[in-house]
This record gives C-alpha cells, sequence and structure tokens, in this order.
C-alpha cells in the first residue's frame, strides 16, 4: 500500500514478494467458479450511493478537433470545468446534451464540410402555439418554444450546440433526435449549459396538499414574502415592509441613471507594501489565544458569536438650527436615526454575522491624531473600553461629500492584528432623509435601513479596497496582492497592486457580437462567491462575479457589483431601496465569509431573482442580437416584440423601457420598467375575467400581448407553482408550460425566479452546486452529511 508522494506507509520493511512464503496447497477446499458476472448497482435503488458522488459537470465530453476551443481556468481552481466542454447527466439517451460550444461560423463551416463531426439542424418545430384542439384532443398543455438543438451525423456522439446568435426567439425550439416530445406527450427535457434548464413534470393527480389547505394558507403569507423574504426582520416594520412594491423605485433611479454618483468609495488608511497597517491604525484585541490566526487553525474551540456593533451617536446630536421647522425637522431625523434604523441595522449584521468575540473591554488604541474620520475619539475609548463591542462605529451628519444625492457614505479608521475593520465613521446626510407632517414616514426609514446597512457592509469588508486583507480560510495567510499591468475601467492602464483574489478580463467580439464593445471588468473570484454565482445562473464555469466596468467608479477594479448580471444584489450601483431592508444575499455573505473574518448565516439570506437559472448565456452571452432578445434572456429583458408583459420578479405587470422607433443594441439591455401596474393593489381594474389583484396576486403572461394578475401560492410539498381562481387550483408543473383559464392561455414561469426558496435556496451556500437538471433543482452539497435545503451546515442558528 501506498500513499500520496509514492512512499510505503512501512518504509523500513522489506517489499513483499509475489508468492506466499508458506504452501497453501491443501489447506482450502475447491470451489466453484461464479455463475454470475457482478452486477453494477441500480441507480434508481441506490439513489443514495449516487446521490453522494454526483457531479455531472464533470462528465465532459470533449471532441478531439474541439480542443482548441477550450478556456482554461486558473491554475489554482481545482474545481473548474473547462468551458464549455461539458455534458449533463441526462436520463434519456434522446435527451440533448451540450458539451461543445461552436460559435457560429464554426459552426457553419462544419456543417459545410463532410468531414468527422459534421452538424445536422434540427429546428423543424415552428409552430409555437398549437390550436386548441389538439391541446384538449390530447388532455396536454402546449410547451412553448425552447432551443434550436442540433446533432453530429456521427454515430459515436451525441450532443447539441449552443443556441445561434443570428436566431430570432420564435426559430428557439425543443428538438431531439427523433422529435420534441417524450412517451409521455411532454416537452423533451433541456438540460444545456448556454440557455435555461427545463425539466417537464407530468400532472399530480393528487396533490400532497389538500386544496383547502392550500386556499386557506395563501391568505397568511403574501407573494411578495414569498418572492423576497424577510428573515432579519424582528421589529415593528414588517407589515408595511411586506408591501412595498419590489424594485419599482430602483426601476425609477435606474431609468433615470440619478444613482450614478450617488455611490462614494469606502476611505481606509494606506498600507505598507506587505498590506500592513502602520500601528497607527492597529489596536491589538484580546481573543484569549482563541483566535483561528492565532494557532488555533485547526485547534478545537474556537468559538464564534453574533457580531457586536457599538454606534457612538454622541456627536449627531450637535447641531444650530435656523428656524422652528429646521428644528422639527432635524429631532425626527434623530430619533429615526436613533431609535430605529441604527437598531435594526445592528440587529440585521448580528443575525446574519458571527466572529471570534473580543474578551472584556473593546479597547480602541493607536489612531493617530485622536479622530477617526469626521468623529473625535473619546478617552475612555483607550483607557475603560467598551463592554460588549466587536466593532465600533461613529456615526456623524452633513459631511463633504453630502451633496448631489449622496444618503451617506463611511471610511475606516481602525484594523485589529488580522486586518479585520474594527473602527469607522458613518456619516449621514441629513438631506436624504424625508419628513412628513414632523416624522420620518414607515417607508422612508426602510430605505434609510436599507441605505446604511450596505454602508455598514463596505466597512465589514464589502468593498474591493479590503479585498487585499481577506484571509485563505485553509491556511490563515492574507490573500495578498500581485503587482500588475491592467486597464482599469476607466481605461487607464498602469501597474497596480492587485488583490489576489480579483481577476481581469474582457469583454470580446465573439462574448457580444460587436467588436465596439471591448471594456476591461474584473471579477471577483474567491472561492464562495464563484460557486454563489455559478449556482445562480446554473452556469458551472463561471470565473467569479463581475464588478461593475463603469468609468465612474471611485476604484480602478469597480466598486460593485456589475447591475446587468445582479441587478437586484445588495452591492450595485443604483440605491438601495426601501423594499431590500432587512435582507442579504447569498453574494453579499458569501462575500464577507471568504473575508475569513466572519462566519455567515446563510440560512437567513435572501435570493435575489434577476438572472436566476439563466445559464450561461446570460452571463457570456448578447441580452440582445439584431432587436430581438435571446432565449437566455428572455423573462429579464425585452424588446419591440416582447414589451408589454410582466417584469423579471412577476409582481408587477410591465412594459418594455424601449421607444417604438428604438432597436435596441447588444450592449443595452432594456427591462420592463414602465407603466407599472402592481398586481397587489387591490384597486386596480382586470383586462381578463379572471384575474385578481390583491397581496397574493403575481402577474403572468399569456398567448397574447398582455398579462394577468392571478392569486398564486408556492406550494413547497408539491414543489409548484398554484394559481388560484375562484375555487378552482391550476397548478404549473414546469417553465413554459401553458394552462387554460376561461378560454385563455397562461404561461407557467420559472419556479427558480417565482419560487426561489424552492430552488436551491440561498444559492446553496456557496457550500454545494445546484442541480437544475432534477425536475426540482435541488443541492448537491460538498459535505454529503450535510442535508439540510441550502447546504448550511452548521452556521444556521
Amino acid at each position: 500500500e501506498l500513499i500520496d508522494g509514492g512512499a510505503p506507509i512501512c518504509p523500513t520493511t522489506e517489499a513483499p514478494t509475489s508468492a506466499p512464503t508458506v504452501s497453501l496447497e491443501g489447506l482450502f477446499d475447491d470451489t466453484d467458479s461464479p455463475t454470475l458476472a457482478p452486477t453494477p448497482p441500480d441507480p434508481e435503488k441506490e439513489a443514495w450511493y449516487f446521490g453522494v458522488f454526483k457531479s455531472r459537470e464533470h462528465e465532459a465530453l470533449r471532441p478531439d478537433d474541439e480542443s482548441d476551443s477550450l478556456n482554461s481556468l486558473s491554475a489554482f481552481d481545482d474545481d473548474a470545468i473547462p468551458d464549455p466542454a461539458r455534458a449533463r447527466n441526462l436520463k434519456n439517451r434522446n435527451e440533448v446534451s451540450y458539451p461543445v460550444q461552436l460559435n457560429y461560423s464554426r459552426r457553419k463551416a462544419s456543417e459545410n464540410s463532410n468531414s468527422r463531426g459534421g452538424l445536422r439542424f434540427i429546428h423543424d418545430i415552428k409552430d409555437e402555439a398549437k390550436s386548441a384542439n389538439d391541446v384538449e384532443k390530447n388532455g396536454l398543455e402546449i410547451p412553448s418554444p425552447r432551443k434550436l438543438s442540433a446533432e453530429f451525423t456521427d454515430s459515436e456522439y451525441e450532443i447539441g450546440i449552443f443556441e445561434d446568435p443570428l436566431l430570432t426567439r420564435d426559430e428557439i425550439v425543443v428538438g431531439s433526435s427523433h422529435n420534441d416530445k417524450d412517451e409521455y406527450g411532454l416537452p423533451m427535457q433541456r438540460c444545456d449549459t448556454w440557455g435555461p434548464s427545463v425539466v417537464p413534470r407530468n400532472p399530480i393527480q393528487e396533490s400532497k396538499q389538500n386544496r383547502t389547505i392550500i386556499l386557506h394558507e395563501i391568505q397568511l403569507v403574501s407573494a411578495h414574502e414569498e418572492t423576497r423574504p424577510r428573515r432579519l426582520l424582528n421589529n415593528k416594520l414588517s407589515s408595511i415592509s411586506t408591501s412595498l412594491p419590489i424594485n419599482v423605485e430602483k426601476y425609477a433611479v435606474g431609468s433615470t441613471q440619478s444613482a450614478t454618483n450617488r455611490n462614494v468609495g469606502l476611505a481606509t488608511p494606506q498600507s505598507n507594501n506587505a498590506g500592513q497597517m502602520p500601528s497607527t491604525h492597529r489596536t491589538i484585541l484580546n481573543y484569549g489565544d482563541k483566535h483561528p490566526f492565532e494557532g488555533a487553525l485547526y485547534e478545537p474551540g474556537v468559538t464564534y458569536k453574533p457580531l457586536r456593533i457599538h454606534f457612538d451617536t454622541e456627536q449627531l446630536t450637535l447641531y444650530s438650527f435656523e428656524s422652528e421647522a429646521d428644528e422639527i425637522n432635524f429631532n425626527a431625523q434623530i430619533i429615526a436615526i436613533v431609535d430605529v434604523i441604527l437598531p435594526g441595522i445592528r440587529d440585521i449584521w448580528a443575525e446574519a454575522l458571527s466572529v471570534v468575540p473580543v474578551i472584556g473591554n473593546f479597547f480602541l488604541t493607536g489612531v493617530n491624531g485622536g479622530k477617526c474620520g469626521d468623529a473625535d475619539i473619546p478617552k475612555s475609548y483607550s483607557t475603560s473600553g467598551l463592554p460588549d463591542t466587536d466593532m465600533l462605529i461613529f456615526v456623524t451628519k452633513n459631511g463633504q461629500f453630502c451633496q448631489d444625492g449622496t444618503p451617506s457614505y463611511a471610511s475606516l479608521c481602525s484594523f485589529d492584528q488580522h486586518m479585520r475593520p474594527i473602527a469607522g465613521n458613518l456619516v449621514v446626510c441629513l438631506k436624504d432623509i424625508k419628513v412628513r407632517n414632523g416624522i420620518v414616514p414607515d417607508e422612508e426609514t426602510l430605505r434609510q435601513i436599507s441605505i446604511h446597512t450596505l454602508e455598514v457592509g463596505k466597512m465589514l469588508g464589502l468593498s474591493p479596497t479590503l479585498f487585499q486583507h481577506y484571509r485563505n480560510p485553509a491556511t490563515g495567510r492574507p490573500w495578498g496582492t500581485s503587482a500588475r499591468t491592467v486597464t482599469c475601467v476607466d481605461g487607464i492602464v498602469d501597474t497596480f497592486d492587485v488583490p489576489n483574489i480579483l481577476e481581469q478580463s474582457f469583454y470580446t467580439g465573439d462574448e457580444f457580437s460587436d467588436d465596439s464593445a471591448d471594456g476591461a471588468y474584473f471579477e471577483v473570484i474567491s472561492p464562495t462567491v464563484k460557486q454563489v454565482v455559478r449556482n445562480h445562473f446554473d452556469c458551472q464555469t463561471l470565473r467569479g462575479a463581475r464588478l461593475e466596468n463603469k468609468a465612474t467608479s471611485f476604484s480602478c477594479f469597480g466598486e460593485t457589483f456589475d447591475s446587468r448580471f445582479h441587478f437586484d444584489d445588495d452591492l450595485t450601483s443604483t440605491s438601495p431601496t426601501a423594499d431590500k431592508a432587512f435582507t442579504l444575499s447569498p453574494l453579499s455573505l458569501a462575500l464577507l465569509e471568504d473575508s475569513s473574518w466572519y462566519k455567515a448565516d446563510f440560512s437567513k439570506a435572501t435570493v435575489p431573482v434577476f438572472g436566476r437559472g439563466g445559464g450561461c448565456g446570460f452571463v457570456n452571452g448578447p441580452c440582445i442580437v439584431d432587436g430581438s432578445v435571446q432565449g437566455h434572456s428572455i423573462g429579464f429583458f425585452c424588446d419591440l416584440n416582447s414589451q408589454s408583459g410582466c417584469d423579471f420578479t412577476h409582481l408587477h405587470k410591465a412594459v418594455c423601457d424601449i421607444g417604438q422607433d428604438t432597436s435596441p443594441s447588444q450592449d443595452q439591455c432594456p427591462m420592463r420598467t414602465k407603466n407599472i401596474v402592481v398586481c397587489s393593489d387591490e384597486g386596480n381594474k382586470p383586462d381578463f375575467s379572471f384575474e385578481s389583484f390583491g397581496p397574493n396576486s403575481r402577474c403572468f403572461e399569456t398567448v397574447q400581448s398582455k398579462a394577468a394578475c392571478i392569486a398564486s401560492f408556492c406550494n413547497k410539498a408539491d414543489a409548484r407553482i398554484d394559481l388560484i381562481v375562484g375555487d378552482n387550483v391550476f397548478q404549473c408543473d414546469y417553465e413554459g408550460q401553458l394552462i387554460k383559464i376561461h378560454e385563455e392561455y397562461v404561461k407557467c414561469p420559472r419556479l427558480a425566479v417565482v419560487c426561489p426558496d424552492i430552488v436551491c435556496p440561498a444559492n446553496c451556500s456557496g457550500n454545494g452546486m445546484c442541480d437544475y437538471c432534477q425536475e426540482v433543482p435541488q443541492c448537491i452539497c460538498d459535505d454529503p452529511f450535510d442535508e439540510s435545503p441550502g447546504c448550511y451546515g452548521d452556521s444556521a442558528k
């Protein structure tokens, strides 16, 4: 027996000979030869066995003549899959797999050649909406068009290709080597890598959940709560927070671009060449020799406890008034900040993050000049200290950047011995806090909580200026920086110390079908972030999460995540909105977890739904080609042919934000953000006999050009979407299914978008892979003993 490296386990013993040293003849009776050959285990009977080791993304087919098209990933990423040489583990040999990406010109050349691997296109099914008679005759719903497919004429290969970027949405259909339906009459399972995966399911004859119970339970939870649950909410603002229209305010901000200069980067002291802060900005805290970076990395007994933030507001209340009205407004703002906003933020981060706690009092020493940003540091903080504190934040008002609509900004002034930020200054711009009749309205209070939660998050670690101090959890050492010549997002080319968890790439003509769109961007490639975005988009070849590439960024690398891909995530350039209060996304928690300063509780995460399950094409391909939205972008972006419908949350009816005479290009991705009709508003007038408005209503598209708001429910027992019309319950079995309601056909949306908690909760916490090839996508956790739905591990409280 050998161990790694080829050395014998017992190097001092002699190697065994090939024959026994003692004859065994006559010691054993003769045995008959086996009559049966060994058989492999049955996958259906031994599902637990295959589930533990299942990793369909690594079952890659790689034709010899395609080796030059593979994109190599980072050398240290031993979990990376060469893009796009991979195949899904499909249940049926007739189902289409997509192991090899060919650009359009190469596909054409291959199609016209007689060489091995020539392509035969199958796209003869173009009748999107078949007649109602056919539907009723077969007792089945009409599948909506899916995907152009192709197969290799060489019988050794059963593979498909990626969507042709030059095809229109009407030419994207399901195909297979024989037909477009399985033996049950359902559309064929599509489990590709470029576009969204669709796994049709047979209707349930007898639901696991009684219909009477459904009609009762639908009154207990709103559609808003199911799409964006607030797991960090535990105060009096719960009722108002769950009735706010999701993203409506953000749509308005995005359309006017008024938020471009509202985001101010985090200011930090300058570190030395070794990445260390000078002693004037470092404080040695007492962790009782139990910190994992102090020799306890592999020792048991390291205890993480909820993060304790102390807000110092003494200097917030100092103000001189010019009028009585000014004093009334000021008092209302201070009361809201001190009594509601800051306590809410403190509770949010305590629920979401745990840290190795400071033992005894927290002492802030060694800060140069006795100032932390705009705040004066009391001497008692260095002599007596503060009890029950892991992070100290001084709150001041109306600083130098409080102009042009900036709501707040932050800076840091001290770090602990492991470079964890421990003290900073949060500047609140009072002009941004709206007062009405002497009080701050509840909706405005929620908006301020959302804004300042993000600013505090930057101080905790959600900022590129802190990436160089992140630590490798396996070694306890900082990821650090490397001197690299890079192109900044503003176009400047220079040599910088680039954090090693960032990687630069460039937009290319192949990627966006337009060479004029070339530009630099950076991606966060830390391990948990990488897996979270792979699970979110259903693309296991992504290298990381893209940062914005706007020239107005405060950082060479981009300050926030790119809203083209992460529109409704926390850290984006558009301002936080009231509906985002008391929520944190898996991507935000993954980024903080990768700092190794904190342990994140992903069971408290709220999953964004923008782009979810869109496939690799949503991230790596254009949203628009020749004026038409591509298959991977349907439901998120729109064009002139799909102007009216639902917004991407399916909580509002909306119209595309392009004019009749405007033809969108590949670098312009219009969304349905105009003429918003909120489905939860009971005062709206219905367009259909079956349409209803209320807290449980969602937007569903129809085969007509209109959309309808229908009461619906995320049925967790059946893992389906239930539509409630009167006393009748209709059930969506899969995306694209057409359901007949009152002589009208309603299209079923994607389960991962409408009911995000049913599909891979928290995007598997970055601790496993979301398998979109299952009927209901589920997490395959890295830890085979982790049976939690979101691979939460032991972090869930």
